[in-house]
């Protein structure tokens, strides 16, 4: 076994973390180009939930205050109480917890954006965007 002395390893470390950014740094850059706006990640997540959104009933209660009762359809095959969530969207939050804590969009707040004709992305955290995680050269 062959003993690095440190400066070799933090050399080696550096150059290994560097290739790692630049490469991220292209695919962005080619993700950006084929006109894609979040990352894979985020796309399969949003994708996920605008899904899911499609078996929420969305109940209007506050319209000034762009506050909304969501609840499940009724499904007959499953023997669950159906979960009713409170999506706020003047203070961007939602009792379930994903907007404030992950920044991105559940399905609830999907349903709500549907329900009163928005578009939801506006609701996704530009730390998503491709543009957000491009190296941009001066």
């Amino acid at each position: 076994m062959r003993i690095f002395p440190i400066t070799a390893l933090v050399k080696v470390t550096y150059e290994k973390l560097n290739k790692y950014f630049v490469d991220r740094g292209t695919q962005a850059d080619a993700m950006i180009a084929s006109g894609q706006v979040y990352t894979l990640i985020a796309t399969k997540f949003i994708t996920e939930e605008e899904t899911k959104s499609n078996i929420y009933f969305v109940q209007q209660f506050d319209c000034q205050r762009f506050q909304f009762q969501v609840e499940e359809r009724v499904n007959s095959r499953e023997r669950r109480q159906m979960e009713k969530f409170t999506v706020r969207l003047d203070q961007r939050t939602c009792d379930c917890g994903k907007l404030q804590k992950l920044h991105m969009l559940c399905a609830y707040v999907i349903a709500v954006c549907k329900h009163i004709n928005i578009k939801y992305l506006q609701y996704v955290n530009s730390v998503y965007t491709l543009d957000y995680m491009s190296i941009k050269s001066c």
